[in-house]
């Protein structure tokens, strides 16, 4: 016998066993309304309606009383909150009659085969419902798949050389990771840098696989990293004096800027005076469309020469430009000399300092005029500026 059959069972038996109460005066009624001749008939009748009514009001009562249905894991169903406990997986049924609300409690027990272990929701016995838990999710070993090869650059246009950090968008240990950059170069670092020292467009391609896995991922970024070419700046110079002449030589730029210790200039050549000796670094910067530059610079040695002038040879005592040596310049008024005459012994015959030290040909020693010969000088030249020149030479002394 299968359990609803058992559970039907006890049902019919319980139902049997009920007693309706009796009521003399109302039977009396019923009994003197109904004609003589029908008495044992309609007795009959009467007797069925009473039982199929109290059949209905118990199975009414009984079904409505059966509640809090709790389903658990070991398959233990409790029909109303006080429970009986029973030592075997039969259905058990107790009866607790209260004198006060003649209530019927009784506890079902259903052990579910274990065959039926899938998920069970809603399973109808007769008038009431067990609602079964879902029973553990299988767990699923998921296969290893591929890594994801996409990548991107710190920069991807620039001047020459062009330093690019290459980033993976996944990073992993159990990764490898081979980077073609386009110019010959490879590499099997994870966010590797690398130099392009040549102007032009490069592709890259990145290839991944995981360390246990078959599958090889590229990705090959066409023209993704484009390296502009460089102006190539250079100039030359000339000293003049106090003033620097200087010659752009530069190709492939647009536009060039001049810069000295104390000033700047936007001319294509370009002057500059420097009035002190001295080291001057000038730079030149240019720049080409692509906006991309270069820089020379130069170190310029400055020394003034002052244009000095001293004749070869001279006669003294004599009417003319030449009765005298010395140095010839002009505004002389804006230098200071130091003027020393020597003989072929190297004794100092004459020595004179400012602005007018023009010798006449006396020996400072005896005031004569000395012997015809070559002799020899040494002049010191301070300008205006603090800058200070130093001219040797020899002259003749004619009688």
């Amino acid at each position: 016998m299968n359990k609803s059959s058992e559970f039907e069972q006890i049902i019919k038996e319980k139902l049997n066993s009920f007693e309706y109460p009796y009521n003399n005066s109302g039977w009396k009624k019923f009994k003197n309304e109904i004609p003589g001749k029908n008495t044992f008939w309609g007795s009959a009748a009467l007797i069925s309606v009473v039982s199929i009514i109290t059949i209905a009001i118990v199975w009414y009562f009984n079904t409505n009383e059966i509640n809090n249905v709790i389903c658990k894991n070991n398959q233990e169903v409790i029909l109303n909150n006080n429970e009986t406990e029973t030592p075997d997986n039969n259905i058990v049924i107790s009866n607790n009659k209260s004198q006060k609300d003649n209530k019927k409690e009784f506890i079902v027990k259903n052990d579910i085969s274990n065959n039926n272990t899938d998920e069970i929701n809603n399973v109808q016995y007769n008038n009431f419902t067990i609602n079964n838990v879902v029973p553990p999710i299988k767990s699923e070993i998921k296969k290893q798949g591929a890594p994801v090869a996409s990548f991107v650059c710190d920069i991807y246009e620039g001047c020459q050389p062009l330093s690019v950090k290459f980033t993976p968008s996944e990073i992993s240990d159990t990764i490898i990771y081979s980077w073609d950059f386009g110019d010959g170069t490879i590499s099997t670092e994870r966010t590797p840098s690398h130099i392009y020292s040549k102007r032009g467009k490069y592709s890259v391609l990145l290839m991944v696989k995981y360390f246990r896995s078959e599958p090889v991922i590229s990705n090959l970024k066409q023209n993704v990293i484009n390296v502009n070419e460089l102006p190539v700046s250079n100039f030359v110079y000339q000293i003049n004096g106090y003033s620097v002449n200087l010659v752009n030589q530069s190709e492939n730029y647009q536009k060039n800027k001049w810069l000295f210790n104390d000033s700047t200039s936007t001319d294509e050549n370009c002057s500059k005076n420097y009035y002190l000796n001295g080291k001057y670094i000038v730079k030149l910067v240019t720049t080409n469309n692509a906006g991309c530059s270069d820089t020379s610079s130069k170190v310029l040695e400055i020394k003034i020469k002052h244009p000095i002038f001293v004749a070869s040879a001279f006669k003294p005592l004599t009417d003319g430009i030449n009765s005298k040596i010395g140095p010839q310049i002009l505004n002389e008024e804006d230098y200071y000399f130091e003027y020393e005459v020597f003989n072929k012994t190297g004794q100092n015959i004459y020595q004179a300092k400012g602005n007018n030290v023009d010798w006449d040909g006396k020996n400072k020693y005896t005031q004569q005029i000395t012997d015809e010969d070559f002799y020899f000088y040494k002049l010191k030249v301070v300008d205006k500026y603090g800058n200070v020149d130093v001219i040797r030479g020899k002259f003749k002394l004619l009688k």
